[in-house]
């Protein structure tokens, strides 16, 4: 089992790498504010002028709607401000942990090389952070992903912790997709996604097929393959109640809903001793 040195999580921030060292995340949150202040300037202006023009005299009650304007603008800027702020703040910390212990930092990339079904759907596909290793015999991506599903209105943003083993394995494409969750959370709301992109299977594992949902996430995948699961019917059963997991040929992913803060050493542990003891079971 690996051992890894967590000391940097407890580092103030102001000791850590400076964000020049961070992939430049940056440039779209400043973007959006610059939006959000050029259209708060236009919208005080025009309702400013039009109060002087039509009130005689001046009360709060007058002034009201121009102060829940102003007062909704400064809460988008905020909100997109201090989430910036968390955020290469965690960059930070993971980024000097992964110096420490002989990992890579995943900061603000595109999920390209994965072939996990959730990375496959939406737009603006993102792994927000994370930490890679390409140690030989101990190859896995830990990170937090974020996908928009829907346009205009109805676009809603979905995030998630993810962790991929490399094996030497070769399993067939199947998504075990947990049943603890009552609706199909771990793609959003995409229910053409599952209509085209997934086929539902039907394993002759009664425990499997108690636990999880069992979906195809390639042609030509069917129940029969089933037998190549191998090691994974072990970990099918020991994880039921905590993840959803999917097998993609030499790949397996485990994923939870909603993004876990890595930069906490509790919950870092948790993920990282999860991936010691897949690999393990692998062999």
């Amino acid at each position: 089992m690996a051992t890894y040195d967590y000391s940097s999580l407890g580092d103030s921030t102001t000791t850590a790498p400076g964000s020049g060292l961070l992939p430049p995340s940056n440039k779209k949150y400043i973007l959006v504010i610059s939006v959000f202040v050029f259209v708060s300037i236009i919208v005080n202006f025009v309702l400013i002028q039009g109060f002087f023009e039509r009130t005689r005299p001046v009360s709060f009650d007058s002034i009201f709607p121009l102060l829940v304007v102003n007062a909704i603008f400064a809460t988008v800027i905020t909100g997109v401000y201090i989430q910036q702020r968390l955020h290469v703040t965690e960059g930070r910390r993971l980024l000097k942990f992964a110096e420490m212990n002989n990992l890579e930092l995943m900061f603000d990339e595109t999920p390209s090389t994965h072939v996990g079904a959730i990375f496959r759907v939406g737009f603006d596909r993102l792994v927000r952070s994370g930490l890679r290793s390409n140690t030989e015999g101990r190859r896995f991506e830990l990170g937090t992903y974020r996908h928009v599903i829907g346009h205009g209105k109805g676009a809603r943003s979905f995030r998630y912790t993810f962790l991929m083993i490399e094996t030497t394995h070769q399993f067939p494409a199947m998504l075990f997709h947990n049943r603890q969750v009552k609706r199909w959370l771990i793609f959003g709301q995409i229910s053409w996604f599952v209509r085209v992109m997934l086929r539902k299977l039907v394993l002759t594992n009664p425990a499997i097929m108690q636990r999880y949902e069992v979906y195809a996430t390639e042609t030509g995948v069917s129940g029969d393959h089933a037998h190549q699961l191998g090691a994974i019917d072990t970990i099918l059963q020991q994880y039921a109640d905590q993840y959803s997991i999917e097998t993609n040929h030499n790949k397996l992913y485990v994923y939870k809903r909603g993004a876990d803060g890595l930069s906490k050493q509790a919950t870092l542990q948790k993920w990282l001793k999860l991936a010691d003891e897949l690999t393990r079971q692998l062999g």
